[in-house]
């Protein structure tokens, strides 16, 4: 619920007064601050000792008469000129007893009444928010309320609307109105004689000429059951079928490319942002379809892919930078609900996808070396691995790197294991292989396709420079052990291959040399 702040001012001393008055429970709606100021136009009441009547009554008068309540003694007299500038006169007694009910009450009254504009509010905000026009009458056709798409049709204000009939509205005779034609008498007899919503198709006499309205009606009923009139909601389908030059207007103003076609796909009507995505193809002279448009994208390498709620994404390359659509396909209808063509509109969500893949980008990387994580080693291998091909797996753990760490310090622990990550960029720069930390000191690489004596010669490679790296380093005396497997056709699940790999490198460990091989097969 939103509080209302009420201001009273009190004139006079009476502190008495005051106290009890802010002892009143308050209401869930409202806070209330009693005041002094001068001004009395801030203040939503004012309590008013009598014998001081004389020094705001004048003050009062075309400023906010209803609002003063004046406070009375025993044997005060109130003229009749005091009852016309106030609200209300009360009695003061010894106990304040009168008065603070009659102060509940009152807010109780504001209550009712606070709920009643913010109710208004409400409606004004909700049917000014539609472009459809729409008004409420009463059961004699006198508007009570329009949004502001109603004022906009008329050219009139929202107040010099309210309380009119349709001849002022729109500016016509009341002889021409009287005779029924070209007006909307007719149609809500109709709802309060049937007591139900109906659409209807209505032409009518503005002072703009004929127009054409689509409109949905329903009827209103009071508390006793009986129609006190009338909701209207309406379209202005005059130029509905206009696809000219006033359409195009619209379109090109759309944030996102914008095509209109007909069921065999021909382009009838598109924006520039379209135009622009379409590479130079569209020209006014050519007869092309939606299909010439997407063949020629995905022929220059533009991939496509469908999204679950019935869009799909359109990507590639435009300038050098790789740009994403979001394709959206709607049928266009007129009022009528008669299909007129297709329409397509294509969002850039380049900005997002962007964002989004460097946030995967980050989830999976391991923060220290810059090379991958175990999440980004599983997700790219899923990506790299085909069918009927041969693949590579690499493990390496490090040897007594928790007792030189402990040794050395943590620092230098982690610049041993950047200094690993190193060397394993230089020996694997392809893009056939996959590096990541596995975690803690043990690291996993993957090849895609790769010779067995290939495999072989690298994981050898790759346990030599570790040791040759740390002869001469503060964390000397580091090498690794190395396991290597060779899958010759796909025959194995990628956690197998991890397991197998692995094994041989505690093989190696087990032996004393640095690299232990195991081939498998199918």
């Amino acid at each position: 619920m939103y509080k209302k702040n009420i201001r009273i001012r009190t004139c006079g001393d009476d502190d008495a007064l005051l106290e009890h008055l802010r002892q009143v429970p308050l209401p869930a709606y409202c806070n209330v601050t009693f005041c002094k100021e001068k001004d009395l136009g801030i203040c939503d009441f004012c309590f008013v000792k009598f014998q001081e009547k004389e020094n705001v009554a004048k003050a009062c008068k075309n400023i906010f008469n209803e609002s003063v309540i004046f406070l009375l003694e025993e044997g005060d007299h109130v003229a009749k000129d005091c009852w016309e500038h106030c609200f209300d006169c009360w009695h003061l007694d010894g106990d304040f007893e009168e008065i603070c009910h009659r102060y509940a009450a009152l807010l109780q009254r504001l209550e009712l009444k606070h709920e009643r504009d913010l109710e208004h509010k409400y409606l004004e905000t909700i049917i000014d928010n539609s472009d459809a026009l729409i008004w409420i009458k009463d059961n004699k056709g006198k508007h009570l309320e329009v949004n502001q798409s109603f004022c906009n049709a008329c050219g009139k204000k929202r107040n010099d609307v309210r309380g009119r009939g349709h001849f002022y509205i729109w500016d016509l005779d009341y002889s021409e109105y009287e005779k029924g034609e070209y007006v909307c008498v007719e149609t809500d007899e109709i709802v309060m004689n049937e007591g139900r919503a109906g659409i209807f198709d209505e032409t009518v006499k503005t002072r703009q000429g004929m127009r054409r309205f689509r409109t949905a009606k329903a009827p209103i009923y009071d508390d006793d059951g009986k129609v006190a009139g009338t909701v209207g909601i309406a379209s202005d389908v005059t130029d509905v079928l206009n696809l000219g030059t006033e359409i195009q207007t619209v379109i090109d103003q759309m944030p996102f490319g914008v095509v209109i076609y007909d069921d065999r796909g021909y382009i009838r009507n598109c924006n520039q942002r379209f135009r622009t995505l379409a590479g130079g193809l569209l020209e006014p002279s050519l007869d092309l379809t939606v299909s010439d448009v997407q063949r020629k994208l995905l022929d220059e390498g533009w991939s496509e892919k469908e999204l679950d709620n019935g869009q799909f994404e359109l990507y590639g390359k435009y300038d050098d930078h790789q740009v994403w659509y979001v394709v959206s396909k709607s049928d266009l209808k007129d009022v009528f609900g008669k299909k007129l063509g297709n329409l397509l509109t294509f969002e850039d969500v380049t900005v997002e996808r962007l964002r989004s893949q460097t946030f995967e980008m980050q989830a999976m990387t391991d923060v220290l070396t810059g090379i991958g994580n175990r999440r980004y080693f599983f997700f790219m291998v899923h990506q790299m691995r085909g069918t009927n091909r041969s693949d590579g797996v690499i493990f390496l753990d490090l040897n007594k790197f928790k007792m030189l760490n402990d040794s050395y310090g943590h620092e230098a622990g982690d610049e041993a294991l950047v200094e690993i990550a190193e060397i394993m960029k230089r020996i694997f720069p392809g893009n056939d292989a996959v590096l990541a930390r596995y975690g803690g000191d043990e690291f996993v690489i993957y090849l895609k396709d790769p010779e067995e004596g290939r495999l072989q010669t690298l994981a050898l490679q790759l346990a030599t420079e570790i040791k040759n790296s740390f002869e001469n380093n503060p964390m000397k005396g580091l090498t690794a052990s190395v396991g290597s497997v060779y899958n010759k056709a796909d025959g194995h699940h990628l956690d197998a291959l991890i397991n197998a790999a692995d094994s041989c490198m505690y093989e190696a460990k087990k032996r004393g040399v640095p690299v232990y091989h195991l081939s498998l097969s199918a």
